[in-house]
């Protein structure tokens, strides 16, 4: 597997984190998924910081040493904002050669309604106090109308609605670099640090951006992998180095599961070409299910008589068995149309093949027994109970069918994530205070070349009630820019400006000449003229074109009225309303959908596979198992929260495949046996209960929700193989 993997292993990136490569075929969207990214690519490195306090505070001076401080610690881009000046001034250079035909609607509407009031407002303002920053530009841009042109395609990232003392904000960005796993943690230490030094001085300290949210998610998950992760390794080692009292045992196992791993990536990627992060997250998971195989060889090593050169005969036919039917049920997830499935379904079959192959090929060589291991306890030297064999699952289905009924299905994507307090109370006041609360919605717009596209922009952003931002801002459509052009045209052929730049001192050789500029061929702005750039923060929007249609996106600031969503509606075929958050939320719906057809497609495959080795008796005894475990685990969410959602899919996966490792070894041990049955079991459970268990403690929902549903479904599959009778092979 080795060899195979370093002559085919496919060139980076093979390991995906993209959430789209997870959508199925059929229902990806090139447009869609491409304003996903360019909206996520617009939020994932900026944070923005405000501060405030009462009047007379040092609002602005501690505002830029927190900016220096995240500077030197790494987490913010030296020079960011002369970085940002310098593509304004850039963007400002290419525009200026097509200025006579880029005019603001509200500048074109008031000139053609009242160009004198205009124009003396415009005087008003150079000869008063405030008029100084206008002079420096006026021979270029005499009207002001290219400079209101551009004031009004910036973001208004700036301005904040504070009825209290003062309040200055600023943008920062992260740089690529601190986003990795190890470094992206101490942002937010640092943002701890900033808050307790503002309220020591008075002020009040607040930031909101992505970075921030993961920056926490690394934190938790270091802090609870130190801990949750740490305390349950170390009494993992300690219980079963003192019951198989034997390190190379544990060791031998550590190994299985490894190999485990290895092979499930391994032939992923191979078969495949890539895996995804959230594959290889719920993949360690698989350690549960292949502890097992090593559980039951070094359990049946402390029975009398055992000899590693017959070591594997006891157990192998149990081994085979629990892997086919293991692998079988995961198999069944390759079927579905969902690539992140599939992926989670060859990982786990392989893995599965690959710690059963560990097991039988290398154990028998590696492992001598253990001269110091402890005797079994006397409560597993028993057989198990001997009830009737179906009258504990039907006990259990009973009682979990009144939970089963109050669940309801619940999938949002934010579930995955905690969101600590402070964060969630920056994230409100910044939005009330810069009155933009939009969540991540945003216009799509489709259009059959680049003018048509600019053109239903504009019409966008004159017909709907919320502010939009979209690349018409900076280009015009060809049609908006020559009636800018004309309206200029006609002033000047009516005398208007000529008399207004005679008023403020020019001599008649310059009003000649601008003039004579004015008059000259026009040959409209166009997107291409744009593509060199690297436009300013919250700019831009278009996203090419592409099989006889061009798309864009626009950022929309508030929620769609009513009248909004009518407007809208008359134009569904060229503008969509989309919400990431919600698609990802439908997607998820669909993908737990098809975990739950392939748990039962599964659990149809493992019934004939059993059928056909063991008889429908004795297939339909072990099968009840796992079954009754997962929907009494689901029926225990149901008395505790009322909902589920994808992760309990995904956990019931594992507690169907334990399960059916309790059930198999129970079915094919011989009555003699069965106390080395009895001893696998309870430590596969002790085990898994205590990981998994634990888990449930994590602070992240995602975590808690799979840990909890593990562990519940796991206590009740090894209630259950207490119920299940050993059969005699004779």
């Amino acid at each position: 597997m080795l060899a195979l993997a370093l002559l085919r292993w496919p060139q980076p990136p093979w390991l995906s984190t993209d959430f789209q490569h997870l959508l199925p075929e059929t229902n990806k969207q090139y447009w869609t998924g491409q304003a996903n990214k360019a909206v996520a690519a617009s939020l994932e490195s900026e944070v923005l910081l405000l501060v405030r306090g009462p009047e007379n505070a040092p609002v602005g001076r501690f505002l830029a040493e927190a900016v220096v401080q995240l500077e030197e610690a790494g987490f913010a881009e030296e020079g960011f904002e002369l970085s940002e000046a310098r593509r304004w001034q850039a963007l400002a250079r290419t525009l200026q050669p097509f200025s006579r035909g880029l005019l603001r609607p509200g500048d074109f509407i008031s000139l053609d309604n009242d160009a004198q009031g205009y124009l003396r407002g415009l005087r008003a303002l150079l000869y008063s106090p405030l008029g100084g920053p206008f002079l420096a530009g006026l021979q270029e841009d005499p009207l002001g109308l290219f400079r209101n042109y551009l004031q009004s395609a910036a973001p208004n990232s700036a301005s904040v609605d504070s009825a209290v003392g003062v309040t200055e904000i600023r943008v920062i960005r992260v740089p690529r670099a601190m986003s990795g796993f190890n470094r992206l943690a101490g942002l937010y230490q640092q943002y701890g640090s900033l808050r307790e030094r503002a309220q020591n001085q008075g002020l009040e300290f607040h930031a909101v951006g992505a970075p921030l949210y993961s920056a926490y998610g690394v934190e938790s998950g270091r802090r609870e992998m130190s801990t949750i992760g740490g305390a349950s390794l170390l009494l993992l080692a300690t219980l079963l180095v003192w019951v198989l009292g034997s390190v190379r045992g544990l060791g031998l196992m550590l190994l299985s599961v490894g190999v485990g791993v290895a092979a499930g990536l391994s032939v992923t990627v191979l078969v495949l070409g890539e895996i995804h992060i959230l594959t290889l997250v719920f993949g360690a998971s698989l350690v549960g299910i292949s502890a097992d195989y090593s559980f039951h060889y070094l359990a049946h090593s402390r029975l009398p008589g055992w000899t590693p050169a017959e070591g594997l005969v006891p157990v192998y036919r149990g081994l085979l068995l629990g892997v086919l039917s293991s692998a079988t049920a995961f198999a069944a997830l390759t079927l579905l149309p969902f690539p992140g499935v599939r992926q989670i379904g060859l990982f786990m079959a392989s893995g599965l093949f690959g710690s059963f192959l560990t097991v039988c090929l290398l154990y028998p060589s590696l492992y001598r027994g253990s001269a110091s291991a402890r005797e079994l306890p006397r409560f597993l030297q028993g057989r198990p109970l001997a009830y009737v064999w179906w009258f504990a699952p039907v006990t259990v289905v009973v009682l979990a069918m009144p939970g089963l009924l109050l669940l309801h299905s619940q999938d949002d994507v934010r579930d995955f994530y905690a969101v600590p307090a402070e964060l969630q109370y920056d994230e409100d006041l910044i939005g009330r205070l810069r009155g933009n609360i939009n969540g991540s919605q945003y216009l799509l717009v489709q259009a059959a070349d680049e003018n048509a596209l600019l053109t239903l922009e504009e019409q966008l952003r004159r017909e709907l009630d919320v502010t939009l931002t979209g690349i018409s801002q900076l280009v015009p459509s060809v049609e908006a820019q020559l009636a800018s052009l004309s309206l200029q045209r006609r002033l000047s052929r009516q005398g208007v400006t000529e008399a207004f730049l005679a008023s403020l001192g020019f001599d008649q050789n310059f009003i000649d000449s601008w003039q004579a500029a004015l008059m000259a061929p026009y040959e409209p702005l166009a997107l291409k003229d744009l593509q060199v750039l690297d436009l300013p923060l919250g700019t831009g929007g278009f996203l090419g074109c592409r099989d006889g249609q061009c798309a864009s996106w626009m950022r929309m600031d508030g929620e769609p009225g009513s009248a909004d969503i009518e407007r809208l509606a008359a134009l569904a075929a060229a503008v969509r309303v989309v919400d990431p958050i919600e698609d990802i939320n439908q997607l998820m719906g669909e993908y737990r959908r098809g975990i739950l057809a392939s748990l039962l497609l599964g659990s149809l495959a493992v019934m004939i596979l059993l059928v056909l080795t063991l008889g429908p008796l004795r297939a339909l005894h072990i099968l009840a198992l796992p079954v009754a475990a997962c929907l009494g685990s689901l029926g225990a969410i149901g008395y505790i929260q009322g909902y589920y959602g994808i992760i309990n899919m995904l956990a019931l996966l594992l507690v169907l495949g334990v399960g059916l490792d309790y059930g198999i070894f129970r079915g094919v041990t011989a009555p003699a046996k069965q106390g080395a049955t009895s001893l696998a079991i309870s430590l596969s459970a002790v085990t898994s209960i205590l990981v998994f268990g634990m888990l449930a403690l994590s602070d992240t929902p995602v975590i808690a929700e799979f840990g909890l549903t593990i562990a519940l479904g796991l206590t009740l599959a090894y209630i259950l193989s207490w119920f299940s009778t050993g059969w005699d092979d004779s």
